[in-house]
């Protein structure tokens, strides 16, 4: 199992309405409208209610408005959360997830994602009570763009295109609705769909959180994007909030380091995090290797739900509960998506913690099925687990057809690490050799190297006769690129080799 080293791209985010709402993404895009401040808990609404009249649904109030703002820890929050506590089953089941997280913080050492599996039940619960309101309100654009994210986090994507087909039906020039369907067309891979539907509104005129979207799903075709020009008028305007041109920025920038124009890159970068999104700090961390570290902004820790981009930091400083800990945040609050959860399960098995990286891989690959990253993983983890048939089972039905350069060298090395456990180990051997010489074929040093230390770590698990010249060779490709995960393997390798007594 390799973490894949995908080109991101900057596409809208998916939440539900009120929390897109509480992060100011819905505010008009004017110069005067900028970002507006999160209220602290002192100053909300849901606060002096709960004072005034401490009941059940206040509580509920107070408590999801402290998650959307990010302060779970004021006394008065806690204060709703024990008493939500005390009320047991009278409780919903997902307030009661939210108060086990405030009251029973989890340690490091805790499962991961218990949330996001926990959540297949409390969405079910958030379907029945969105279809109750939507049989009073059936013309809600925004009750049907919630429910149809709530139905893909479920895998049940023909009920959620039949969502998302009315909420558009209902306001096609609503930016949360148009930014909404165009997320999910991506999700099931109908990007000329999204295309089709970011071209027809007609807020691609003044909008640059909608031109920022089609220019990012642009990415996804074989079309250039329509926009870009519109786009790069919008960013050099004064007309508009940095914070509306936060992703626009950020999406330009992204185009000019793949064309390799990596100075103006650096400089559309840089003006995408004078107020950015969360997405936008997430795009530039992952873009910062490339073009040169762009010295994020002291106050960009502070974006709420940065959650991506502090799971990647973590990760290039070798961090892994910082790193994990983080994915699993980005999971909760993008359930429907395939990189978090690939990216959650990687960090689980750096930990060796496999049991936690198979039930988020199972979660996640309700919503994403067929995955070939998630399913490669899920074999993966049930190998290490010793559920070898399972694992048969799984690589034999990924479409072989359908493999990039990067997946085919880790379903090579994941068939051989198969054919290791079940004692065939010249036969394994010879398919991480054929994964290796992939990966160098690539010019892909990290995955060559990691291909080599698994199949050293195998030769020595198996005491084969050709340990020490897989570990030799170990030894050299793992010196050729300084990725973290390298050399945390390579120190548990040297482990290995010493008490085995390989040289």
């Amino acid at each position: 199992m390799f973490l894949p080293k995908t080109n991101r791209k900057i596409i809208p985010r998916w939440r539900d309405f009120w929390t897109t709402a509480a992060l100011g993404q819905l505010s008009p895009a004017a110069l005067r409208a900028e970002r507006p401040l999160l209220p602290g808990v002192n100053v909300i609404e849901a606060r002096e209610a709960w004072c005034a009249r401490p009941t059940l649904w206040h509580a509920l109030d107070l408590l999801g408005a402290a998650f959307v703002v990010g302060d779970v820890a004021h006394p008065d929050v806690l204060a709703a959360a024990r008493f939500l506590e005390s009320k047991g089953d009278e409780c919903p089941a997902p307030a009661r997830q939210l108060v086990s997280r405030v009251l029973h913080p989890r340690d490091e050492n805790a499962k991961v994602a218990e949330v996001s599996l926990a959540n297949v039940e409390s969405i079910r619960t958030e379907i029945r009570a969105k279809r109750r309101r939507l049989y009073d309100e059936p013309r809600n654009s925004l009750l049907w763009t919630d429910l149809a994210r709530l139905y893909t986090s479920l895998g049940q994507h023909d009920k959620a295109e039949h969502a998302i087909e009315m909420s558009c039906y209902l306001a096609p020039e609503n930016r949360f609705v148009i930014r909404s369907a165009a997320r999910f067309l991506v999700h099931i891979g109908d990007y000329q769909k999204a295309l089709s539907l970011l071209h027809a509104t007609a807020l691609n005129q003044s909008d640059p959180w909608v031109v920022a979207a089609e220019i990012g799903v642009s990415s996804f075709s074989d079309r250039d994007p329509r926009f870009l020009k519109r786009g790069r008028r919008m960013v050099d305007s004064q007309d508009f909030s940095e914070f509306a041109k936060s992703e626009l920025a950020s999406a330009i920038a992204t185009i000019e380091l793949n064309e390799g124009n990596r100075k103006a890159a650096k400089k559309l970068f840089k003006l995408s995090l004078a107020i950015p999104t969360e997405n936008s700090v997430a795009q530039a961390e992952w873009a910062s290797p490339q073009v040169g570290e762009l010295n994020l902004p002291s106050d960009v820790k502070d974006v709420p739900r940065n959650y991506e981009a502090k799971s990647l930091h973590g990760y290039r400083l070798g961090d892994w509960q910082t790193a994990l800990l983080n994915a699993d945040k980005w999971l909760s609050d993008q359930p429907f998506s395939s990189r978090p959860a690939g990216v959650v399960s990687y960090l689980c098995t750096i930990l060796e913690r496999y049991e936690d990286a198979l039930n988020v891989l199972e979660f996640s690959l309700v919503s994403n099925p067929g995955d070939r990253v998630l399913t490669n993983n899920k074999a993966f983890a049930l190998i290490n687990l010793g559920r070898l048939t399972e694992a048969d089972s799984v690589l034999y039905g990924i479409d072989p057809g359908a493999i990039d350069d990067s997946s085919a060298i880790t379903l090579i090395a994941t068939q051989g690490l198969l054919l290791f456990r079940k004692g065939f180990t010249q036969e394994g051997r010879n398919l991480y050799l054929d994964a290796i010489n992939l990966a160098k074929q690539k010019s892909n040093h990290h995955y060559a190297a990691m291909a080599a230390l698994y199949l050293a770590r195998e030769e020595i698990r198996a005491d084969t006769n050709t340990k020490s010249q897989s570990f030799k060779y170990a030894v050299e490709l793992a010196s050729r690129t300084d990725e973290p995960d390298v050399r945390h393997m390579f120190a548990r390798l040297e482990v290995m080799a010493k008490v085995a007594k390989v040289k």
